[in-house]
């Protein structure tokens, strides 16, 4: 059966980690995770809503268990200015080759600190052969000058990713996934990001995105200096 867990704003702002790992799962067997209604955002980021943040290094929330579907999950995603390890908002890692969902979820970076040399990632895909899907999500504010930061990452294996219908906003990089293969990126917004899409792998369909970098590559409609 499916097993949901519904996350309140009733304490605030949690501070703290999430792992979903070590259950045994299947299409029929799996765990969400979501908000309730007048729990959850309204489509902007919104701190009275139910939102998990943490300077920890690693991620806010990690996915280990197949089948994981998080949804109307607001994440903040802090730091410390004295540490240089990798920060991730949520990262999708050893999974068998099965489906997970990420959808109607807020991400943004809410650190500021100059002096960390940590990487800053929205959501990180660290696995060889997961289908990761990525609905109705906004990623922002992974930006900080002069430092690495990207709003989704892939650098191992050749995970299929699905993104559709996403904003990507004030983000160093919007998208490196070097090592994706059979994936789509569709119906996406990106605006004031460095870099939009960066070392996109093989076989991976480009189409019906907006962009305000006028030079746009081919799927990413440029748009010039105006908003999106």
């Amino acid at each position: 059966r499916q097993e949901t867990a519904e996350c309140y704003n009733d304490d605030g702002i949690l501070n703290d980690q999430v792992a979903i790992d070590g259950s045994t799962t299947n299409s029929s067997y799996y765990m969400k995770i979501t908000s309730p209604s007048g729990e959850r955002h309204s489509g902007y980021y919104d701190n009275t809503k139910f939102t998990i943040t943490t300077t920890s290094l690693g991620a806010v929330i990690s996915v280990y268990d197949d089948y994981t579907q998080l949804e109307y999950i607001q994440i903040a995603r802090d730091g410390l200015d004295s540490s240089n390890q990798e920060r991730m908002g949520v990262i999708f890692r050893y999974l068998v080759a099965s489906n997970v969902y990420l959808k109607n979820c807020i991400i943004k970076s809410i650190f500021t600190g100059s002096t960390s040399t940590s990487v800053f990632e929205g959501i990180k895909i660290k696995d060889s052969d997961p289908n990761v899907y990525i609905w109705n999500t906004i990623i922002s504010d992974f930006n900080r000058s002069g430092k690495t930061e990207y709003g989704i990452y892939s650098d191992v294996g050749s995970p299929n990713m699905k993104a559709y219908n996403l904003t990507i906003v004030n983000n160093n990089v919007g998208i490196d996934s070097t090592n994706v293969s059979d994936s789509e990126l569709k119906n996406t917004i990106f605006q004031n990001c460095g870099t939009d899409v960066s070392t996109i792998g093989s076989s991976v369909i480009i189409s019906n995105n907006l962009t305000d970098i006028s030079s746009a590559s081919s799927g990413l409609n440029g748009l010039g200096s105006n908003n999106v």
